[in-house]
């Protein structure tokens, strides 16, 4: 039996709520170290600002790391047909309705403070961008590898001969002799 090198789609699952999870916490708790204590009176995400990110906090965005994780797998691997593009931006446009229902539901943050949304909406977008030049990087160098692999296999492919060691034989019609 030939052992299985491909992860399972639920390991693959499972790897990408972890990265998720832990590239949102690293994100957290820089923006909590940045932070001035003062914002602690306001709670929610913030609720340890300085000092540091509470386990409530950390099990949020563990649930928010499984839905959207969850989103991205659907995307990757049911709407493989689709655009990347449009994979992408679909992707993106759940993700932060879910990021804002997150804010209101978790009260990571009073709604009614500007000054909150600026920073999310920054501290967003910059993580997406980087998560796109990430992504845009990782194709083109998939793309290089496979469009690389392609070549081989078609140098390799036009140097055989055909089954059976010989040449191909044209057809001869016998039936006039």
């Amino acid at each position: 039996m030939e052992i299985e090198r491909e992860k399972s789609l639920f390991s693959k699952y499972i790897d990408l709520v972890l990265i998720t999870f832990a590239v949102s916490i690293f994100v957290l708790t820089t923006v909590a170290w940045l932070m001035d204590e003062s914002l602690q009176e306001y709670g929610g995400a913030m609720s340890l600002a300085g000092v540091g990110v509470s386990y409530v906090t950390m099990l949020q965005f563990l649930a928010f790391s499984f839905v959207s994780a969850g989103i991205v797998f659907v995307f990757t691997y049911c709407f493989e047909k689709m655009p990347v593009v449009w994979r992408f931006i679909l992707q993106l446009i759940l993700i932060s309705g879910v990021i804002i229902l997150c804010i209101i539901v978790f009260k990571w943050f009073p709604l009614e403070m500007w000054e909150a949304w600026v920073s999310f909406i920054i501290t967003y977008g910059i993580t997406s961008s980087l998560s796109t030049v990430l992504i845009v990087i990782k194709n083109r160098m998939e793309d290089k590898i496979y469009q690389k692999k392609l070549l081989e296999y078609k140098e390799n492919y036009n140097k055989k001969e055909p089954p059976g060691g010989q040449k191909e034989r044209g057809y001869q019609d016998d039936s006039n002799e």
